[in-house]
């Protein structure tokens, strides 16, 4: 409940649909990386912010990781142990480290994919260290 409206939240759909078209002036990465980004950082900050879910109160906390789980994230197929949150965080900081390397937002975007299937943060930081070198 918001404190301040009295008003509940809830969850909305949204389709969003990116163009192919991709040219000197324009691309859809931009957009598509910020989007990824944020689908797998929800994912993480669930595990993380013990505050999260206290707004939520039209669903269970096991509801919204499931319909929030629109890339079959790793994370979300795999049993909750004492090691997620730890992953979590640091998935949470190599999306970050991700955001502002200066790399083409096609590569962050395969980068972050990597995260929600489950790739190993090292093999993910050495992606990012190749690709990092490779736009200098």
């Amino acid at each position: 409940m918001d404190e301040k409206t009295g008003a509940g939240h809830k969850l909305s759909y949204s389709s969003i649909n990116f163009s192919s078209t991709e040219n000197t002036f324009a691309s859809p990465w931009g957009q598509a990386f910020s989007l990824l980004s944020d689908i797998a950082a929800c994912q993480r900050k669930a595990h993380t912010d013990g505050f999260f879910f206290s707004v939520l109160k039209t669903t269970t906390k096991q509801d919204f990781l499931k319909s929030m789980n629109v890339a079959d994230d790793a994370l979300v197929r795999e049993p909750v142990t004492w090691e997620t949150e730890d992953r979590c965080k640091t998935d949470l900081g190599l999306i970050g480290k991700i955001e502002e390397a200066s790399i083409e937002p096609r590569d962050r975007c395969l980068l972050v994919q990597q995260i929600i299937r489950g790739a190993p943060v090292s093999a993910v930081e050495e992606q990012l260290e190749e690709r990092k070198k490779d736009s200098v």
